[in-house]
């Protein structure tokens, strides 16, 4: 496994791992920075509603969410395929991009087609198992996107007190939030990238279901 600085490892989890609705009130990204937690639960408790999000072969468990700063959802995004989270009419980001491959190919495999479209570096980002508390479930693994070479030195030499860019791009592990692949060995040539964000997108993870047959 890669090493990464303290400071990328500790933001690249996630902020609980409570129960399925636990998760979900705590992960509304709406609203305002200052809120304490118990405001933060109680507008969640007010303002959303659960729901199940099905579309390109996948499963979640999202919130919509209206706050006095907009209308905060999650939606289907056939562009990626996958879903996204939106405020009203703005699309804010990726929440889960699906990605196929040949059954038998190795995770690596998405690599160039992640770096064709702009969202990582083409050279010196690769697969490393992901240090998540969230557990995988059954027959599943968890990976991220982590730098090596000149990318990791140029990580490592960051000062203490500098946030550094993402070193892999936007799908790479980060001290901006939670981000990690899916593969699942009961359905080869599936990948699913996963956003949690920083503060949360409004998804519960473990909840995400693959439910092609293949």
């Amino acid at each position: 496994m890669l090493v990464l600085p303290a400071v990328l490892v500790a933001c690249a989890q996630p902020a609980g791992t409570g129960t399925a609705e636990d998760s979900i009130s705590s992960s509304a990204s709406a609203l305002p920075a200052g809120s304490s937690q118990s405001e933060r639960s109680a507008s969640a408790a007010q303002a959303c509603r659960t729901e199940i999000l099905r579309a390109h072969g996948v499963q979640v468990r999202a919130q919509d969410c209206r706050y006095g700063t907009g209308h905060w959802r999650v939606l289907a995004d056939a562009g990626l395929p996958g879903f996204a989270l939106w405020r009203d009419n703005e699309r804010i980001a990726t929440v889960i991009h699906v990605l196929r491959t040949p059954a038998a190919a190795p995770l690596s495999s998405v690599l160039p087609a992640l770096s064709a479209r702009g969202l990582i570096p083409p050279d010196e980002c690769v697969f490393a198992p992901a240090d998540l508390r969230i557990q995988p479930a059954a027959g599943r693994r968890h990976d991220e996107i982590r730098p090596q070479g000149q990318r990791l030195a140029r990580l490592l030499a960051t000062p203490a007190d500098q946030v550094p860019d993402p070193p892999c791009g936007d799908y790479g592990a980060s001290t901006h939030g939670v981000r990690y692949f899916i593969t699942d060995a009961r359905h080869p040539g599936w990948v699913l990238y996963v956003n949690l964000g920083q503060d949360g997108t409004q998804i519960e993870p473990s909840s995400i279901a693959i439910l092609a047959r293949d």
